[in-house]
Parts: C-alpha cells; sequence; structure tokens
C-alpha cells in the first residue's frame, strides 16, 4: 500500500525522499566522511591513464556536449585523496533547468525521453571505466536498464557503462592509493577524453566483457585481470526494447 502510494506522488517530492534516504544511510554508515567536497582543492597532476570515448551525432548532440561541458567544470581538477570517494551527485548536483542544463536523451522506466541533464551517462561511463582499468574501487555504480544502442549510436562496451539519475543512481569512486587522484577531460563535438592524473603511475588492468544473448535481453559480465586472476567485477541484464520503443 506504502508502495503505491508513493507513486502517486509528484516526482519532485520523491526525489526528494529519496535524497534523504541516500543522506541519513550515508550517515549512518559513515560514509558522508568520506565523499570529497566540491570545494575541495583543485590540482593538476601530471596523466597517468586515459579512456577516449567517440561522441556520437544526433539530433540532442548539442544538448549532450552542452550539458556534459557543465559537469566537467564541476569535476576538472577536484582532488580525491587517499581513501575518499568521489560521489558524480554530490559535486555535479541536480542537473536541472535552473542549473543551466538541457533537455537531452534519457532513459526513464525503461522508455527512451528527453530530460534535463540527458547525456552525462556518457561522462559517468567513461570514467568509470577509467577507474576500472586503474585498479579504483567502485562504491556505487548502475547499468543501463534497457538495450537502447545500435552498433551506430554506441559509445562503450555494454558491461562498461555507468548510468545516472539524480537522488535514485550515482556513481561513487573510492581512492584506495596512498597518494591522491584528479580527473581531467577534454570534449570535442566527436569524442570526449577522460583522464586519471597523479603524482605517482598507476596501473593499466586489462578487462574482459563477456555477453549472453538471453530471451529478456543482453547479458554483460565484466571481469578485471589482476595478477593473473580474472575477477568478477559486474553482472547486468539489459532489457530487450519492446516493439515500438525506440521511437
Amino acid at each position: 500500500m506504502i508502495r503505491q502510494w508513493y507513486y502517486l506522488l509528484p516526482i519532485s517530492v520523491r526525489r526528494w525522499l529519496r535524497l534523504q534516504h541516500r543522506f541519513w544511510g550515508d550517515w549512518y554508515k559513515g560514509r558522508s566522511r568520506l565523499f570529497v567536497s566540491k570545494a575541495g582543492k583543485r590540482i593538476s597532476f601530471p596523466v597517468q591513464r586515459e579512456v577516449k570515448q567517440p561522441v556520437r551525432p544526433g539530433a540532442t548532440l548539442e544538448a549532450k556536449l552542452h550539458n556534459i561541458h557543465i559537469a566537467i567544470t564541476h569535476l576538472e581538477g577536484l582532488v580525491i585523496p587517499p581513501g575518499r570517494i568521489l560521489s558524480f551527485w554530490h559535486i555535479v548536483g541536480n542537473p536541472g533547468e535552473r542549473q543551466g542544463y538541457r533537455r537531452g536523451r534519457n532513459i526513464v522506466d525503461g522508455r527512451l525521453i528527453e530530460d534535463f541533464g540527458g547525456g552525462l551517462c556518457q561522462l559517468s561511463s567513461a570514467m568509470y571505466e577509467l577507474a576500472l582499468r586503474t585498479g579504483l574501487e567502485i562504491s556505487e555504480r548502475h547499468g543501463h536498464s534497457t538495450n537502447v544502442y545500435t552498433p551506430e549510436t554506441s559509445y562503450t562496451i555494454l558491461g562498461l557503462d555507468a548510468t545516472l539519475a539524480y537522488g535514485y543512481k550515482d556513481l561513487r569512486i573510492r581512492n584506495i592509493n596512498h597518494f591522491p587522484l584528479c580527473f581531467s577531460f577534454n570534449l570535442t563535438e566527436t569524442d570526449i577524453r577522460v583522464m586519471l592524473c597523479a603524482p605517482e603511475a598507476l596501473p593499466d588492468l586489462p578487462l574482459r566483457v563477456e555477453h549472453q544473448v538471453t530471451d529478456e535481453g543482453l547479458l554483460a559480465g565484466v571481469f578485471r585481470i589482476e595478477k593473473g586472476k580474472e575477477n568478477l567485477i559486474s553482472k547486468d541484464l539489459y532489457l530487450n526494447w519492446k516493439k515500438g520503443e525506440r521511437e
């Protein structure tokens, strides 16, 4: 009954409740003190590793580039001290109209729509892949619920994506090294480069993505190879589109 009433509430109220639930959950579990502050130091360390992804053309490309650029201004050069957690939403904040964001492509409740902040998932996905390849700890990450991509529109391999939903789904990366880190970015109309910068060298760990087609959709398993051993990082099911949902 409570769940039914919850979904009758306005989206803004539901989001506020989710944010409160997250805030107090993080406080209770002691995570709050580990989060990097948006007012933290910004330093330009040497670039150690990077990931480059294509930015695909489309009807919402201009909005996507605009939204990613705003988010980058918050994340660029922000120092992640040893043991601390970078939360995408704690730093970027609400990607709403008042914050200057535009409507772009988003997946909401398994459907493809246009909403404010659309396109930020490519930024978080590139950050996620880079974090995996450099051995960082992923405190939180979510795959897309549905496979909306074609070979012409995909910017990364399914399994290496990290979707976002303000108040609901975050990307959180923990620095397990004994030295600080920071992300740096370069965005053009054709590609995005995400760089991890540090005063010391970072590992470059191989990843293996395994896909299995099922009746429901595509099952993707991601393995990170460390010291000759494969460790399962994630396993996600990307549901098939139902007829008419691509329109």
